[in-house]
């Protein structure tokens, strides 16, 4: 982000009437350059698109080969900040069937990489024995990790900015020392019924009835 672009982007947000933002965080960084009236609105999803039998689950796997003895864990879109390289370099890639998402990474021959639709994508999150969310970046909040815990699925990750409040009300596990993810990895397996129930139960409060009742709550209060 340019200085000058910064600067404008200051400057017009205090002119605002209401800023909305998606994390905790992001208020709270916003408040201290000094926005006012500040209104977290959280990410938002229809609940029903998360939900899969586990016919639907194992034609999946056998469609994109992820059938096995081997744990599916995803480790993120191949995007700059997202963390995989790093995952890489300190994790057991035998012991697991891994998955990315993006642009095709043919040096690894160890990490199969897909384009999933909008619609195979969250049945894609159902089948993974564990979600990666390794950013070094500072997230916004993490529509990955939240998409996977709707989909029942444990969630791992690094807790950069917004994905802190996110993993920390969900009950998911946060990563300190990156080198000792394949025994987080293991937790997590270990007891998938606790973090699923636990991150299912927090992800799903944010549904389509709580994103319009809290929009139409702003609009009244701007009115």
């Amino acid at each position: 982000m340019s200085k000058i672009f910064y600067f404008n982007l200051k400057r017009n947000l205090k002119k605002m009437n209401a800023v909305v933002v998606v994390s905790e965080v992001w208020k709270t960084t916003l408040t201290n350059i000094g926005v006012n009236n500040v209104k977290v609105i959280y990410n938002a999803f229809d609940i029903k698109d998360y939900e899969f039998s586990n016919a639907e689950k194992e034609v999946f796997k056998k469609k994109y080969h992820l059938e096995g003895v081997k744990p599916v864990v995803y480790i993120g879109p191949n995007s700059p900040g997202k963390g995989i390289s790093e995952i890489l370099e300190v994790i057991d890639q035998d012991k697991y069937n891994l998955v990315a998402t993006g642009k095709v990474d043919v040096s690894n021959k160890n990490v199969k990489t897909f384009f999933f639709s909008e619609e195979e994508f969250p049945l894609f999150l159902a089948c993974c024995d564990v979600v990666l969310c390794m950013s070094t970046m500072t997230e916004g909040w993490n529509r990955i990790a939240h998409e996977a815990l709707l989909s029942k699925t444990p969630v791992i990750g690094s807790g950069t900015g917004g994905m802190l409040e996110l993993l920390e009300n969900a009950d998911q596990i946060m990563v300190k020392d990156i080198n000792e993810l394949d025994k987080h990895i293991a937790r997590s397996i270990e007891n998938t019924d606790q973090y699923t129930t636990a991150g299912h139960k927090y992800a799903s409060k944010f549904d389509l009835n709580y994103f319009k009742s809290s929009w139409n709550a702003l609009i009244e209060e701007l009115a």
